[in-house]
Formats: C-alpha cells, structure tokens, sequence
C-alpha cells in the first residue's frame, strides 16, 4: 500500500482511501495510558471504545475493525494479518491505545499497517456491547470471517 501513486483523476475524498492511514502515536499513548490507569481495556477492541469515550466522542470519529500487520512477528504466515480494532478520527487519523502501550514497552519497534474492513459509528458499537455482542464484531453477526469484503482485505494483506 505504501507508495501507491493517486491518478489525477481522482478526487480528494477518493485520494484519502488509498493513501496509507497516519498513526497518531503521540496521543494514542496518552490514551493508552489513561486507560491503563484506571479504565481496565486490555484488548483492542476495548481500548478503541474507551479512547473514544475518554476523547469526549469526536464528531466524525469511528471504531474501526480490520487487520493490523507488524513488520517484526515471530508469528506463523498462516496468524497473519492479526484481527484488531482501533479508533478513527473524522480526518482519517488512527488513534490506538492498545498498540501504543505494546510500542511503549518494545522501544524501537517498527510501525504494523493497517486494513481497516469496518467503521463503525460509535453509538451502534455502544449498543452492541450493551446487548454483550462479542467482537471483533466483523465475525460475529455484523459480518462473517467469510464475507467477500473480509476475504478482499485479508487477500491483499
């Protein structure tokens, strides 16, 4: 994904799908911390959610399932890409507290890319938690490990 080039042709809005996602690491740490100082989310999914409470719920802002790829894995090929959530803001920007606080402790670690597969608004993920719907919500009932759209991303991963 990294270096694809934008026809003239498109428009900025298409422009801003294929350019690779900005990482917002300075705040996603600040986020990881405060959560880690008393909001107890230890998965990523959770994490997301609550970094997008604690940010007084953004307007525009996402909770966003897809796959993430760390450049430094001593995992199998067949465990990747590693299912993962994280937030987005309205302008594009990840924030995510979950892999801040794991880049905190690994000093010098590598950025891992991005395959966003589902936005969510946050008031439907809210609402899913409240009816314990289990995530990644992406294979379970909003969308199957199946869907075509699930197997495109994690085919071009």
């Amino acid at each position: 994904m990294a270096g694809r080039r934008v026809p003239a042709a498109q428009s900025a809005a298409e422009a801003s799908r294929t350019a690779p996602p900005r990482v917002d690491w300075a705040r996603s740490s600040q986020l990881a911390q405060a959560i880690a100082a008393g909001y107890g989310a230890d998965v990523c999914w959770e994490a997301a959610i609550v970094a997008l409470l604690l940010l007084g719920r953004p307007t525009g802002a996402r909770y966003v399932e897809g796959f993430l790829i760390p450049p430094d894995t001593d995992l199998p090929d067949d465990a990747l890409p590693i299912a993962h959530g994280w937030a987005e803001l309205a302008d594009g920007t990840i924030l995510d507290p979950h892999q801040a606080a794991i880049r905190g402790a690994l000093r010098g670690r590598p950025e891992p890319s991005y395959l966003a597969v589902r936005r969510y608004p946050l008031e439907d993920v809210l609402s899913a938690h409240q009816r314990r719907a289990r995530f990644p919500l992406m294979y379970h009932g909003w969308a199957e490990p199946d869907d075509p759209e699930v197997l495109a991303v994690r085919a071009e991963a």
